[in-house]
């Protein structure tokens, strides 16, 4: 008979626990990154705005738009805001166009 190997009930917990703690090391991985984008999102709707006629302004924060993107169908907004309206729906909030997240573009028209 062929050597087989032998696995103790110990060898098993050491696997288990190391899962465990892979899948602890993602998840902490992946709170991290939601909270920067949280917090840069705080921060843009907490920076002031500067005076504004009125007629362009984010419909997702409802101010004027901080470092303004274009989505595909011509509406503007925020860049944080629609950033992170983009990891719920790639739909526009506006029109429900679809959104490609990786073609939004800077507008640098209201500088």
């Amino acid at each position: 008979m062929g050597a087989e190997a032998q696995f103790s009930p110990g060898d098993q917990h050491e696997a288990d626990f190391m899962n465990v703690t892979l899948y602890q090391s993602e998840v902490e991985a992946a709170e991290a990154a939601a909270q920067a984008e949280q917090d840069a999102l705080d921060q843009a709707r907490a920076a002031p705005a500067p005076p504004h006629d009125g007629k362009d302004v984010c419909v997702i924060c409802l101010s004027q738009p901080r470092k303004p993107v274009v989505v595909r169908c011509g509406h503007r907004y925020c860049g944080a805001c629609i950033r992170q309206w983009c990891r719920r729906s790639l739909a526009c909030p506006l029109c429900r166009g679809e959104i490609d997240r990786d073609a939004l573009c800077e507008d640098h028209t209201s500088a």
